[in-house]
Parts: structure tokens; sequence; C-alpha cells
């Protein structure tokens, strides 16, 4: 009985299918075409940073920020030489608003990142560390408070 019903069971899935589908070049293409269409109707990623003059300087000295600064208290500061109109050299970058405060030390070259930084998020205790423009490499270092035998 069983091996009837697995030869039944054979038949009815195998049996449907006369012949395999068959996919010429033209029809392969047809789609990659259609895919690589699509992808140029895809709005690309916009740029994340945007160079910004610092508070503390009177002559021309634009830092690379991120592109969200948009609160009306934005505050930056670097405490380091300008050249060419841009950040320059290994200084600390100082950045506030009404509800943030961020101290970054790094080595800018022209206004760009130059080697390594070093990120600390004043308020949310989040330090970030990054050895170029595109790779971060994130840390978190936690302080933990005893209050009346409980942690904060």
């Amino acid at each position: 009985m069983k091996t009837t019903l697995c030869l039944l069971a054979t038949l009815i899935f195998s049996g449907c299918a006369q012949h395999i589908a068959k996919l010429d070049y033209q029809q392969a293409k047809a789609y990659e075409n259609q895919y690589q269409e699509e992808l140029k109707n895809l709005s690309l990623p916009k740029e994340n940073f945007k160079m910004v003059q610092v508070k503390n300087k009177k002559e021309k000295c634009l830092i690379l920020t991120s592109k969200d600064t948009k609160d009306e208290s934005y505050e930056i500061y670097w405490d380091e030489l300008c050249k060419k109109g841009y950040a320059h050299g290994l200084g600390r970058e100082i950045e506030k608003t009404l509800f943030t405060h961020m101290e970054q030390i790094g080595i800018y070259k022209n206004g760009k990142v130059d080697g390594y930084y070093y990120r600390s998020d004043i308020n949310n205790n989040l330090k970030i560390l990054a050895y170029n423009n595109n790779k971060d490499t994130y840390f978190i270092d936690e302080l933990i408070v005893k209050n009346n035998n409980s942690l904060i």
C-alpha cells in the first residue's frame, strides 16, 4: 500500500510537468535590462556631511560636520589652526546645541579627517574611535554609579 501511494504521489507531482521551461538569451537579457533601469531610477544616498564655519574663528575656517545640524542653537568650535580656509592639524572640535555636547579630537588636513579621530558624546556617555572617514570603530564606555546599594 505504501509503495502504491508513493508511486501515485510521484506520478502526480512529476507527471504534470511535461518539459522543463526554457529561457533564451534575449529573455534573460530583458530581465537584466529591467533591473538596470530600476537601479538608475533609485534615489542615491545623500551626502551625510557638510562644511560649516567654526564659531570661534573670525577668518574663514570650515570644518566637516553632520548634515543634520539644523538646530538653531548649534555651535561648533575648533581650537587649532586654519589653513586655506579649512581646519588643519591636530586639535579639538566642540559641538554644542541646547541638548547635546560632543567633543572630538582629530587630525585634519585641509578640512578632512587625516588618520583618526576620537569623539565623545558627553551627555550620552558614548565614545567613537575612527581611523578614517570610511571605517568607524565603535566602543561604549559606561559609567556605573552605586546609589543606595542600587546601580544607576
